[in-house]
Parts: structure tokens; C-alpha cells; sequence
């Protein structure tokens, strides 16, 4: 029983679950009362937190790296209409070139704080 809850507990924090759901429900499932339950709660998470992590961080390089190449690419093509684009469109587009080069800039920089962590 124990080990379903620790399941449980594991699967629920990575959808992101409210803790105290998941305490209700541990009590609930696991016939303890609610201070047996929070303490069962927070010792499987800090027994796991490594694997819930990493599983995690996958999710994010993932969102991270697709964000990077829609940056790149409305920098490049931002960046192209701006240059060789006629003087009414090229606002608009250099607009365009800023905001994904801040995508570019905001993904790298997680990228490095988080091989800093790593390390």
C-alpha cells in the first residue's frame, strides 16, 4: 500500500497537484490522520526528489529548445524583412527581430544557469 501512495505522490507532484490534495488524499487512501499524512507526503518527495527533478527539467529543455528555434527563426526572417523589406513593413518587423532575440537571449541564459547547476 505504501508504495502505491509513494507513486501516487510522485505522479500528482508532477502534474503539479496542490500539496494539500495530496495529503487529503494520502490520509484518505492510506487511513492515517492528516499530520501522519503530510509527514509520509514530504518524506517520499524528499526520497525522490532527484527523479522528480529530472524528470522536470527534461519537460523544460524540451519547451526550451522549441522555444529557442521559434526565436532564431522570427530573428532571422525579422531581421531579413527589416534589412531588404519596403520602409512600411519594416517597423513591424524589427519589432519582430527584437522580441525573438529576446526569446534567444532568455533560453541561453536558462540553458546556463542551469549546467551551472549541474556542475
Amino acid at each position: 500500500m505504501s508504495q502505491e501512495l509513494a507513486e501516487y505522490i510522485v505522479r500528482e507532484t508532477l502534474r503539479d497537484r496542490d500539496p494539500n490534495d495530496i495529503v487529503r488524499q494520502v490520509a484518505f487512501q492510506g487511513r492515517m490522520n492528516w499530520q501522519e499524512a503530510e509527514r509520509f507526503v514530504n518524506r517520499v518527495l524528499m526520497e525522490n526528489r532527484q527523479a522528480i527533478m529530472s524528470r522536470r527539467q527534461s519537460t523544460y529543455r524540451v519547451v526550451a529548445l522549441i522555444v529557442l528555434l521559434m526565436g532564431l527563426a522570427g530573428s532571422f526572417a525579422g531581421a531579413y524583412v527589416a534589412i531588404n523589406g519596403t520602409d512600411r513593413a519594416r517597423p513591424a518587423y524589427v519589432f519582430l527581430f527584437v522580441i525573438s532575440a529576446s526569446m534567444v537571449v532568455g533560453v541561453l541564459r536558462w540553458f546556463v544557469q542551469n549546467l551551472r547547476r549541474l556542475e
